[in-house]
């Protein structure tokens, strides 16, 4: 069985970022970016593939690229395992250093309702924003070079990095000025204190 999935690898001929995942009692490297699993998609899985990945919210894209990089014989070979990965429990699953995935979020919950936008909450005065998780949200306020780059650098991230990856494309340059102030202002003012209690001791 482990020389089925060892043939199944060499098969792929990976391109880009992979995790090399415990399998049917061998190993096995998938390709783990957008860009390296497209390669080996066509007709109508990379349609499907191209859709669940824009519109999916930035925390549950790496079950996306998961269930999608998994050799198409893995739930025969060895369905524990598939079942094991795709309930969040990546033990066993290394990174291109060797060192070990862990997701960052659980996978989606049968009938759950993720929202499409995250959500900065309320602080210093300042309302709630919104503003987009997924990649279909983030490449409509993209246009140009920013747009190109945004493709070329979310489709060869690592799946379990490109939620982190996503939150800093998507994330306004005017609020994070704004948060910039807000948060130099709370400084100056958690500073202003000591500074007072100094001068009035002669310090």
């Amino acid at each position: 069985m482990a020389d089925t999935v060892r043939g199944t690898t060499e098969a792929m001929m990976l391109a880009g970022p992979v995790w090399s995942i415990p399998l049917a009692g061998g190993r096995v490297e998938i390709p783990s970016s957008i860009d390296s699993i497209r390669a080996h998609l066509t007709g109508k899985r990379l349609a499907a593939f191209d859709a669940a990945v824009a519109d999916t919210p930035a925390k549950h894209l790496l079950y996306v690229l998961l269930d999608h990089s998994l050799p198409a014989d893995a739930e025969d070979l060895d369905p524990a395992t598939v079942a094991r990965l795709r309930s969040g429990d990546f033990t066993g699953v290394l990174d291109d250093d060797g060192a070990p995935v862990i997701p960052s979020d659980p996978p989606p919950v049968d009938g759950e309702l993720v929202p499409s936008v995250w959500t900065v909450d309320e602080y210093d005065g300042e309302p709630p924003t919104e503003f987009p998780s997924t990649i279909a949200g983030i490449r409509n306020g993209l246009a140009g070079e920013g747009l190109a780059e945004f493709a070329q650098e979310i489709g060869r991230t690592a799946a379990h990095h490109l939620a982190l990856e996503l939150f800093r494309w998507s994330y306004p340059a005017e609020q994070q000025a704004k948060d910039n102030h807000a948060f130099d202002r709370l400084a100056a003012q958690h500073d202003a204190p000591s500074t007072a209690r100094q001068t009035r001791t002669g310090s």
